[in-house]
């Protein structure tokens, strides 16, 4: 008997086993070469329309010098748009190799810029300098920048504007379309940008209008109005007249943003008052000095605003106080919702204040005054 038919029922003969192992492997290899090499063989996957692809800060010949420039103005402060020409494929960034990114079909990348202009100074409303308008101590939010693509909004992260430094830029891959919509949002309130790195226009400014023309450096004109305090004895009133206590006014801006409180709304404006009390701390009535408990910022804790316009009261103003101990009179943010076109308000304050002493010694003192200041106050 031979050798093949000596084989066992069922069994292949070994050159067949090594030929089907070896075709098993050989698909096997193929498989995996397909999958590692499919994507060289075809490329990298384009990017998709508004997808931020790199930034970087620009040193070599090759960074974008041809761009359109825009302004946008907010309430901390003018952001500037720049828009650089399109490009179908990216350039190295501080001479380091790209990684080869294509477009989207049809598409290009566009370099984007923006930073802010310059920042309010509000030396006027008590803030730090380059400080937003505000109510309290909270930060003002950061503008945002998106793309219009297919009606839809899409944020482009590329982060917070800066002010200075190396041109930092970023390219956005677009649909290639001549012109692209650019939207700067800030705190809810949109603006858009249309053009192309040839011209860029800024369409309706909505709530942000107000801030086209404003005077953000306000830190060398100061103008104030003195409001002079009448006063009452609580226990028996003698009448009242002038006294060195005054109340000072200063600010009185009207502002269509105010941090915390956010956009005024339709039909209406912020105005930020600043109060601050002055003077030596002894009051007249009648014939009697009256000596006050000068802790000033308990005072203005006590203080009661009342702000009319046309005859009309308007709402309760929003208030914030500022103890600045290491000053000699503290202050208050007041803000006050006002109709637009209002050019001046009347302000009343009241407050109560403890009695100290009473000259002359034989006079009666009570236990406390009530102090008075009102008049008009001309908006700016």
């Amino acid at each position: 008997m031979t050798t093949t038919e000596a084989r066992e029922p069922g069994r292949r003969p070994r050159r067949q086993v090594v030929l089907v192992a070896a075709g098993t492997a050989l698909v096997a290899l193929l498989v995996v070469a397909f999958l590692v090499l499919d994507p060289f063989v075809d490329g990298p996957t384009p990017a998709r329309v508004g997808q931020v692809v790199t930034t970087g800060a620009w040193n070599s010949d090759d960074a974008p010098r041809e761009d359109a420039e825009v302004t946008v103005a907010l309430p901390p402060g003018d952001v500037v748009l720049r828009v650089g020409e399109p490009r179908d494929a990216l350039p190295d960034v501080a001479g380091l190799e790209q990684g080869g990114v294509p477009a989207p079909d049809g598409g290009a990348f566009v370099p984007v810029r923006w930073e802010w202009g310059a920042r309010s100074v509000r030396t006027d409303v008590g803030a730090q300098p380059d400080a937003p308008p505000g109510v309290g101590l909270d930060a003002a939010p950061a503008p945002e920048l998106g793309l219009l693509v297919d009606g839809e909004v899409v944020a482009l992260p590329i982060g917070t504007p800066g002010r200075g430094g190396l041109e930092t830029w970023s390219f956005v891959a677009t649909d290639g379309e001549a012109e692209q919509t650019w939207v700067v949002r800030y705190d809810g309130v949109e603006v858009r940008i249309t053009g192309s790195s040839a011209g860029l226009e800024v369409g309706d400014a909505g709530s942000t209008a107000g801030y086209e023309d404003y005077v953000r450096d306000r830190s060398g004109e100061q103008p104030t109005t003195v409001l002079p305090v009448a006063t009452t004895p609580a226990s028996e009133p003698r009448g009242s007249s002038d006294a060195p206590l005054t109340m000072i006014v200063g600010g009185a801006t009207r502002e269509p943003y105010v941090t915390g409180l956010g956009w005024a709304p339709d039909g209406t404006t912020w105005v930020v008052l600043t109060l601050r009390i002055e003077g030596a701390f002894e009051t007249q009535a009648g014939d009697v000095v009256y000596g006050l408990d000068d802790l000033r910022w308990r005072t203005f804790d006590e203080v009661t605003l009342t702000v009319g316009a046309d005859g009309e009261e308007l709402p309760a103003p929003t208030r914030s106080p500022y103890h600045l101990y290491e000053v000699y009179a503290p202050f208050v943010l007041a803000v006050v919702e006002v109709p637009t076109g209002v050019t001046t308000v009347t302000l009343d304050a009241r407050a109560t204040m403890p009695v100290r002493y009473a000259e002359p010694e034989s006079a009666a003192a009570p236990d406390a005054l009530e102090l008075r200041w009102s008049g008009e106050v001309e908006l700016r």
